[in-house]
């Protein structure tokens, strides 16, 4: 084998070369008849160059400038870039790539293993196990993969990954991740997305309806379509632009949901909860007020605010706070109105009406009254008790059975 030179500055013509290609700064190759250079062995770059054909090669090892190859680039051990701006204008192979500034690549792009410390951007598709890119990555065409790591911020058009993790912010437009998206501050997606698990420190944006296993984010979501999940956590504000379907909902501030919520688990919301549907599922913890069309629960609901229902809401258990309001039918096994609460209808087995709360109408088993609340009417079938200081505004209705409850 005898390896081939190229000088400083100079221009050469090559077909193949059996050995190493070494070329200085400033050099110009480019291919004679065959259209194609193939180099048996390693290309050394030492500085600024441009190949200017097709290239097939065993290694490609750039030291500093800027390196451009204008066609293909087919390199089958690795390519290796120090202090270098790599750019490939056609199709681009190798099985490993190490590029410590830049890396841009025009061409549709493969490899097992892609790591650049600086920038890398695609114009056109990426097939790789693992990405690691220090700084930003920006994919125009489809990012196929294993695993995906950018330490600062990411521009993504399709993707179908593993995984995927930003230490900063991202813009996706779709795609499958079939494990876990992790980033440190935002995520943006515009079309629909499959996940496994979606985990974001800052803000999270869903464009369209979405599909995944576990969302957590600590700042701001927002789902502009449906969402299906199996948990939804949310440190600050949550919204829904079509409807939810899950397991458990736990959300710090508010949720707003233009559609229905359907869980199998429970809900757990900090402050206020608007649903524009129905809502379903096992347990309710509310502090501030809820809004919905109708509530059905197979277990408690606990309110710290107003509930505000055009169908009603029913529940095993009911417990309406300190000063809260319902507008819309309670219906319950047990109920208990909490202290200067106020209700319109309220419907249990067991009913118990606090110090000073309001109530319209209930009818129930068992009825409790305790001092200074006051009721407007109460129908029971069993028992009725009402502290000395209560009030019935009109007389009470011994039932001899209970009628069909709401919902």
């Amino acid at each position: 084998m005898v390896d081939q030179h190229v000088d400083r500055g100079a221009r050469a013509v090559l077909d193949r070369v059996d050995g190493d290609l070494i070329a200085e700064r400033d050099a110009t190759i480019s291919a004679g008849a065959s259209g194609r250079i193939v180099v048996t062995g390693t290309v050394r770059l030492r500085g600024d160059a441009r190949i200017e054909a097709p290239l097939e090669c065993r290694a490609v090892d750039c030291e500093g400038g800027r390196v451009r190859f204008v066609g293909d680039l087919v390199a089958a051990d690795e390519v290796r870039a120090e202090d270098t701006r790599l750019e490939v204008g056609g199709r681009f192979t190798s099985r490993r790539v190490d590029v410590d500034r830049s890396l841009l690549l025009e061409g549709d792009a493969s490899g097992e293993r892609f790591e650049v410390g600086g920038t890398f951007e695609a114009r056109r598709s990426v097939t790789a196990d693992t990405v690691e890119v220090g700084g930003t990555l920006q994919v125009q065409g489809k990012l196929t993969g294993r695993e995906v790591s950018v330490g600062g911020s990411a521009q993504l058009a399709m993707v179908e990954l593993d995984q995927l993790e930003v230490g900063g912010q991202i813009e996706l437009v779709e795609g499958v991740v079939r494990r876990k998206i992790s980033v440190g501050g935002m995520f943006s997606s515009q079309g629909a997305l499959q996940f496994g698990i979606l985990e974001v420190g800052g803000i999270a944006r869903l464009g369209a309806a979405s599909h995944g296993q576990e969302v957590e984010v600590g700042g701001k979501f927002s789902c502009a379509g449906d969402l299906t999940f199996t948990r939804l956590e949310v440190g600050g504000v949550a919204d829904l632009g079509g409807s939810g379907a899950g397991v458990d909902v736990e959300v710090g501030g508010r949720i707003d949901i233009a559609g229905g919520l359907t869980l199998t688990g429970d809900l757990e919301v900090g402050g206020k909860a608007r649903i524009g549907g129905d809502l379903r599922g096992a347990n309710l913890e509310l502090g501030g007020d809820l809004e919905c069309r109708s509530a059905i629960l197979s277990g408690r609901a606990e309110i710290g605010g107003s509930v505000a229902t055009v169908g009603g809401i029913r529940a095993h258990r009911i417990e309406l706070s300190r000063k809260s309001e319902a507008r819309g039918p309670v219906v319950a096994d047990e109920v208990s109105i909490g202290r200067g609460a106020r209700a319109g209808e309220v419907f249990g087995l067991r009913v118990e009406v606090g110090e000073n709360a309001t109530v319209d109408r209930v009818v129930g088993e068992s009825v409790e009254l305790r001092d200074h609340a006051s009721v407007g009417r109460v129908e029971y079938t069993r028992e009725l008790k009402v502290d000395r200081k209560a009030e019935v505004r009109t007389p009470p209705t011994h039932l001899v059975s209970l009628p069909t409850f709401p919902l």
